[in-house]
């Protein structure tokens, strides 16, 4: 790990930006063929473990490894459409890209009329601009004395999160030889794949020839690390867990020996064989695409069962039992329980694609219904970047001995990533828009994903680069299937520079050419950033990470860099060109609520035309419906809650570092001490409210306490030096006047002056701000050393009783 100066990272900005003029040329096909294959072996030379430091983006030309991106959404683009014209019919509709356009346009020609304007009142705005940075170096100078308070309370902060640090590890350490001691009694250890050092091609896997074939059309030559261990055990009919590093190639790990098994199926009836259950639909829709690239050759069937498409047309095609299905585990369940002559009887492999995703709360459940269709004696294969070790989960999901295979140890990254950290300070959150404006139009210009905590952020920031004269695409929870479908495609072919998204597309989406990913905000946790981060650097490629870290989750980045293999370097973006994309978005804020007003309306009246051909057709078919059956689901709705508050509540237990809105409160046992200051803190902070309400400014808060405490210090040092310079007669004189005041005083008051009426037991007279709520300063300050008592057994010094010699 080395982290480099800001210089550096801004001479690497330059050299990535830069693009080599290519040299015309005619040249015959052989030496093409010639000069290609000279490039492919000089690639094949070079050492994969270190990353020169003249670091360039990949440009098409490069080496395309066995993950090289071949599906294509332009299909599966085509049969939504036609589904969805069929089901609703046609809509007008104008997309938020042509909304952009013009209100761009208008700002454009706004922008000319301001410019005139500017030239005439030049003279003004100097003045102006002299006093605002005067303004502005005073305001400076208060900042830097805010930092240097907030710097201890950071401190204090980062002692108490090192502390619970070391608390989790030890209780993590516990956990972990329990889990330990459980693997070696569930996992299959004997067990050792056939033939694993001398695999240097396809052909070495003993696939059939169909496979080879297409195998070696699509470009692949050598199989990956993951490939060579999990396929030979896999045609084995053994169980598997694999995890391997993002891109490294294990979707075709599992669908290569699910082709293989297929070839030699009984053909006389036709049955579903094959089940592969992805979290996303992104995700499997590339693994249907991905299936048909290499079964091309074959004559295996497969079906797409995903949400957001119409029931109908999907319950005809798995009614036909296709070879495979392809599913997300919500739409499959429903199927299975409402759709007739739809089951899992004949099923004998079972593939769950990014597995750990899939065994977390919230889809485990339905992961469980799911493997309750299916058969027992079935081939159970789990597959992700970052696999769960829980064994207790995997019991649930009934393998048998599995063979655990892991070409990469856990949260491991790619060697050929370039990690970044931009540093936002707590007084400069509002920065992060200007920051990722400047970043997405200096550096990374094209072929960048951008990753975003929210949809709606999302949306907002798709505007907003559409604004600034930027191509970006958005993809997230709120859109159409066919709308992801169609961004993801866009971006692939590159007509979209940039696309926007959330963790939908973090996890198995393959995009070949991405130079660099960048997080709005750092992840909560580390899986989240490794499948992030795993969009680039794919199959051997270079590519960028760049995250926009604040100090509350800067420990996740501490823990980042542990993981990491290639460099890990400190960016910095200069403050001018921050101020200036904060400006120009501040300018655009209008045109974003006017395009975001537009386009409600207009998806109100989407939904009035759906809602009108839906009420139509109950018209229409009002006999069938009232026919069908009720659609089921196998938990209720209350049971549906239960288990997403639980799902919620075990993501923030599991959470590297919690949000301080996250934290929950918990009681903590106090010393008497530390009640003290509580109780002195809450009397404080209640005075404070009541004196806002009532308008009286003065409360006696600690800061009181201890100017109080440090004037009768002051006092009572000045006293003592009193009495050291005065003479033993004048101490005995100020006694004998004392006593003689107290006598007189005495004297004066008559038996007959006290009042017998009243009670003896009333309550002292309060003073006057005591009565009024305020707190009084009680405390008599002594010197302890003095007021204790001495034991009998305390040293006494001799020292004046020897003699001196």
């Amino acid at each position: 790990m080395t982290i480099e100066s800001d210089d550096e990272v801004t001479r690497l900005d330059e050299s990535s930006d830069e693009e080599t003029p290519e040299e015309e040329a005619v040249i015959s096909k052989q030496q093409k063929k010639k000069l290609l294959k000279k490039e492919e072996k000089k690639k094949k030379k070079a050492a994969v473990n270190d990353i020169s430091d003249a670091f360039e983006f990949d440009d098409d030309s490069s080496f395309k490894g066995p993950t090289g991106c071949s599906w294509d959404f332009t299909k599966a683009i085509a049969h939504i459409d036609s589904m969805e014209r069929r089901a609703f019919g046609e809509s007008n509709r104008t997309t938020v890209q042509t909304k952009i356009e013009t209100k761009r346009k208008e700002r454009q020609e706004a922008r000319k009329e301001q410019k005139r304007i500017e030239k005439a009142d030049s003279k003004v705005a100097e003045a102006q601009n002299e006093e605002d940075s005067e303004k502005d170096e005073e305001e400076d100078d208060e900042d830097d004395e805010d930092d240097e308070e907030s710097a201890d309370v950071v401190e204090e902060k980062k002692l108490q999160q090192a502390l619970q640090e070391r608390k989790q590890t030890q209780a993590i350490e516990v956990v972990d030889e329990v889990e330990r001691k459980k693997a070696e009694a569930f996992f299959e250890t004997e067990f050792q794949a056939p033939h694993l050092d001398e695999v240097k091609s396809f052909s070495d896997l003993k696939l059939s020839r169909p496979l080879l074939r297409a195998v070696s059309s699509l470009g692949f030559d050598t199989p990956t690390p993951i490939q060579q261990r999990a396929i030979p055990v896999a045609l084995t009919g053994k169980d598997i867990c694999a995890s391997a590093q993002t891109g490294s190639g294990k979707t075709a790990a599992f669908l290569l020996p699910i082709l293989e098994r297929l070839q030699f199926r009984s053909r006389r009836v036709a049955a579903t064989r094959v089940l592969v259950i992805c979290p996303v639909r992104e995700l499997a829709t590339q693994c249907q695409s991905m299936l048909e690239q290499l079964g091309k050759f074959c004559d295996i069937t497969c079906a797409l069962a995903v949400g957001g498409l119409p029931l109908r047309e999907q319950e005809a095609e798995l009614r036909a039992c296709p070879d495979v299905v392809i599913c997300t585990p919500g739409r499959m369940i429903d199927h299975l329980r409402n759709s007739k002559s739809i089951h899992l009887d004949d099923l004998e492999i079972l593939v769950l694609d990014e597995a750990d995703r899939l065994l977390e709360l919230g889809f485990q459940e339905e992961v469980q219904e799911l493997v309750k269709f299916c058969p027992i004696a079935r081939q159970t294969m789990l597959f992700s970047a970052t696999m769960t070790s829980k064994v207790d989960e995997l019991i649930k999901l009934s393998m048998k001995r599995p063979v655990r295979i892991s070409t990469d140890p856990l949260f491991d990254m790619a060697r050929h990533l370039v990690q970044e950290f931009v540093r936002i300070r707590p007084q400069r959150e509002d920065d992060r828009e200007a920051i990722l404006l400047a970043l997405c139009t200096r550096t990374f210009k094209t072929n960048t994903i951008v990753f975003m905590e929210t949809k709606k952020h999302a949306h907002r920031m798709m505007i907003v680069f559409g604004l600034a004269g930027i191509k970006a695409a958005e993809m997230h929870g709120d859109l159409s299937q066919k709308e992801r479908l169609e961004a993801l495609q866009s971006f692939r072919d590159g007509t979209v520079d940039i696309l926007l998204c959330t963790d939908i597309a973090a996890r198995g989406i393959d995009i070949e050419g991405v130079h660099a990913v960048i997080n709005y905000q750092m992840p909560k946790d580390v899986t989240t950033y490794v499948h992030r981060v795993g969009r680039t650097a794919r199959a051997g490629r270079n590519g960028r990470a760049v995250t926009l870290t604040s100090e509350n989750r800067r420990l996740i980045m501490k823990e980042v860099a542990r993981h990491c293999h290639g460099f890990v370097k400190s960016r910095s973006v200069p403050d001018a060109v921050i101020a200036q994309w904060k400006k120009r978005i501040e300018s655009m804020e209008d045109d974003v609520k006017s395009v975001m007003k537009e386009e409600t309306i207009e998806k109100r009246i989407r939904e009035a035309e759906k809602d009108a051909t839906r009420a139509t057709n109950l018209v229409r078919h009002k006999d069938e419906i009232a026919s069908r059956p009720a659609r089921t689901w196998f938990m209720t709705a209350k049971e549906k809650k239960e288990v997403a508050e639980r799902a919620e509540e075990h993501r923030k237990a599991n959470l590297f570092v919690q949000d301080e809105d996250d934290k929950p409160d918990r009681k903590v046992k106090l010393n008497h001490k530390k009640r003290k200051i509580a109780e002195l803190r809450e009397r404080e902070e209640k005075a404070l409210e009541g004196a806002d309400d009532s308008g009286n400014k003065k409360v006696f808060t600690a800061q009181h306490v201890a100017g109080a405490a440090k004037s009768a210090k002051r006092k009572a040092i000045e006293a003592k030096r009193v009495l050291a310079s005065t003479s033993i007669a004048e101490i005995h004189e100020m006694k004998r006047q004392k006593k003689e005041k107290a006598m007189q005083r005495k004297a004066a008051k008559g038996g007959f002056d006290k009042d017998l009426s009243e009670k003896r037991d009333a309550a002292p007279k309060k003073k006057k701000a005591e009565a009024n709520g305020e707190f009084v300063f009680k405390e008599k300050i002594t010197s302890l050393r003095k007021q204790g008592k001495r034991s009998v057994h305390s040293f006494k010094s001799k020292a004046r009783y020897n003699r001196r010699k």
